[in-house]
């Protein structure tokens, strides 16, 4: 399996799955960890494993996400993906959920009701996340030391470049 890792062969096999993004604007995304993503016109995202670690963590997560779309309440918005392939270079998309990070500073901005109405999305989404039956899913066992191994990897090369 080749993994890609790099914006023209990404935006090759987002054009070759979408022809429509032909003119699109495409712009790498360093933000992740795991997988080599490229936004298409600040509209849609396209992760791309970049070994096969992340590739058995992305086929777990379509899984489970797939589930929570179904599960949830259409107030709490989850990235839905309008494609992803793992038969030949796996790789997902999906439009993009526009927001803002939660941080201790945001949340102390909201006034009391939407602090109230977002803990208890938060709450309804970790009870239907927490309550999955992992048997029900095709999911391979992510081994958790070559897990964090591997985030390291991928956290110097990304953070470390900056440095240098």
């Amino acid at each position: 399996m080749k993994f890609i890792t790099s914006l023209e062969p990404a935006k090759n096999k987002i054009i070759q799955k979408y022809p429509q993004f032909k003119n699109g604007k495409f712009v790498e995304d360093i933000s992740g960890w795991c997988n080599y993503a490229v936004k298409v016109d600040d509209e849609y995202l396209f992760r791309f494993s970049r070994n096969q670690e992340s590739y058995r963590v992305l086929k777990m997560e379509c899984q489970i996400l797939e589930y929570l779309i179904q599960n949830l309440p259409s107030t709490i918005q989850v990235p839905k993906y309008i494609f992803s392939d793992f038969k030949d270079g796996p790789f997902v998309g999906y439009k993009m959920i526009r927001g803002e990070f939660l941080r201790k500073d945001v949340f102390e901005k909201l006034n009391n009701k939407a602090k109230e109405s977002l803990l208890k999305n938060m709450s309804i989404f970790l009870n239907t996340l927490h309550s999955i039956d992992i048997n029900k899913f095709d999911l391979d066992y992510v081994e958790p030391i070559s897990n964090y191994q591997m985030r390291y990897e991928e956290f110097k090369k990304v953070c470390f470049r900056l440095f240098y």
